[in-house]
């Protein structure tokens, strides 16, 4: 068997390495430029408000317009395939572990949600 060498060649314990794997995973993500001020937050309380009892989840941009809503169940599907820049989700329900990976990817600033998963992302967490 002969060797492939190269300006881009790494030992295969390095190449798949937690550290390496972690790397590359956070440098796909994006920041949010939502910025969370008293306004945005009493925008988000009322589309919560508004939500409340449907089972479904809000999807809005910067400006806190309303994109799209979706059921809580499709919300992923949903992030994964927006074009839109998507500054916060309002949902109507739980935030699963899924949602809130999803978020941080792509750079989502905001949740508002009745429970969360968990705690651990860089995404803000709301409950009203």
């Amino acid at each position: 068997m002969t060797e492939i060498e190269g300006e881009n060649s790494v030992p295969a314990e390095e190449f798949f390495s937690e550290k390496k794997t972690r790397r590359l995973r956070d440098s796909t993500r994006r920041e949010s430029s939502f910025i969370l001020n008293e306004d945005s937050k009493k925008k988000l309380k009322e589309i919560a408000k508004r939500n409340t009892g449907s089972k479904k989840a809000v999807i809005v941009n910067s400006e806190l317009n309303e994109l799209k809503t979706v059921g809580v169940r499709s919300l992923g599907n949903e992030i994964k395939r927006s074009r839109s820049k998507i500054a916060a989700v309002v949902i109507d329900g739980s935030a699963t572990k899924n949602i809130l990976n999803l978020s941080e990817e792509r750079g989502i600033g905001v949740i508002v949600a009745k429970n969360f998963a968990t705690t651990d992302t860089k995404v803000k967490l709301l409950s009203f």
